[in-house]
Order: C-alpha cells, then structure tokens, then sequence
C-alpha cells in the first residue's frame, strides 16, 4: 500500500514543487503584473490535492490496522470459546486455556510488529563504504566484517538489538 501511495503522490508532489518555484523566481514579475493571486491559487490547488491524498492513504492504513485488531480479537474470542468448552468438559486443564490464549494474541502480535517485505528492502545494505574499507580493498574481508543485516525482533525479546 506505501508504494502505490508514493506512486499517486508522486505526481502532485511534482506539479506542487514545480509552482512554488515558479512562483519564487517569478515573484517579483507576478506582483508587477497583478498575477500573484492566480499562481497562489494553483499552489493552494497542488497542496489540497496532497493533503487529500495523504488524508485518503492515512484512512487506508487505519482501516487496514483496525481490521488486523478485529481479526486479532475475534480469534483470540473463538480460541476461548473452544477452550473453555473443552474445560468444562474435563479435557483441558485451565491453565492451558490460559495459555491458549496468550500464545494466540502472541502469535499475531509477533507478525504484526514485523515490516513488509517491501519496507526491509528500504534499508541500505550493505552500509555504505562496507567494501571500501578493507585492508587490501579485496571482497573477503571487507564481507567479514558487515554488521549483521537488521532483524525484527519484538520489544520484549532478548535478541532485540
């Protein structure tokens, strides 16, 4: 969704960034001429329309987080139904109903606080000036000594870095 977000926003960005500085090197022409007030207007245009689309992308997002939290909730729900039917049954102690459904609630939180496949690309590697700094400039070693490629660990595991 981020990348289809920049791809609608890209182009207004454009045409935002290119009437501001039309209207700044033009500034002293469009006063002369009475012309402020339509170039002002086109760049109110360009920054109404991105601020729609960034309102219409935000919407989408909190639309997308709001229903993982209902899909986390209504089998979190459903979990505890069937285990609670199965402990008044007498087949399933209570501590693992318990259980049950903490490691349900654990299982989507581990996934969710992961990035998209797409925002992990986003990070540089390898760091810059990793092969430049070798001490014969050769690949082998300049390779033994990157830092290990960022992981994604949740805030309370003791892998976090």
């Amino acid at each position: 969704m981020n990348r289809s977000a920049g791809r609608r926003q890209a182009p207004v960005r454009g045409e935002l960034t290119a009437e501001l500085v039309e209207v700044l090197r033009a500034a002293p022409e469009l006063v002369a001429y009475g012309a402020e007030d339509e170039a002002l207007a086109r760049v109110r245009s360009a920054d109404r329309e991105l601020a729609w689309l960034g309102r219409r992308e935000a919407l989408a997002a909190g639309l997308a987080e709001a229903l993982s939290i209902v899909v986390t909730g209504l089998t979190a729900v459903g979990v505890l139904a069937v285990a609670v039917a199965s402990h008044d049954a007498n087949d399933l102690d209570r501590v693992l109903v318990a259980t049950l459904a903490l490691l349900t609630l654990a299982s989507f939180d581990a996934v969710s606080r992961c990035p998209s496949p797409r925002e992990s690309s986003r990070v540089p590697w390898p760091p810059a000036g990793a092969f430049g700094s070798s001490p014969t400039g050769s690949l082998p070693f300049a390779i033994l000594r990157l830092p290990p490629r960022p992981r994604c660990f949740p805030p309370w595991s003791p892998w976090k870095q």
